[in-house]
């Protein structure tokens, strides 16, 4: 996840999380941000959505997590997306 820190930088990350309506990541993504989170960096990007062939034994209430194909997943995502912002996609799914 080293590449997102080349192109987002402490300027750019608000102006990102504000447009961003959904994030579809994978589980290594998903474990990345929750490590970040314990270290008290807020995530304010609206809705975040897993697709995992592993999902968590105690579920996140903030999260949707999916272990449906692809196109389900980016169409979940795009439907719990508000109106006039980004779907956000990182990593496969794992």
């Amino acid at each position: 996840m080293d590449w997102i820190f080349e192109r987002m930088t402490s300027v750019t990350f608000p102006e990102v999380m504000a447009a961003t309506g959904a994030m579809l990541i994978g589980r290594g993504t998903y474990e990345v941000g929750k490590r970040m989170s314990d270290e008290n960096t807020d995530y304010d990007g609206g809705v975040q959505v897993v697709l995992t062939h592993r999902p968590p034994a105690e579920p996140d209430p903030d999260v949707t997590f999916l272990t449906c194909d692809i196109e389900r997943a980016v169409a979940t995502a795009r439907h719990a997306a508000p109106p006039a912002t980004r779907t956000w996609r990182s990593s496969a799914p794992t």
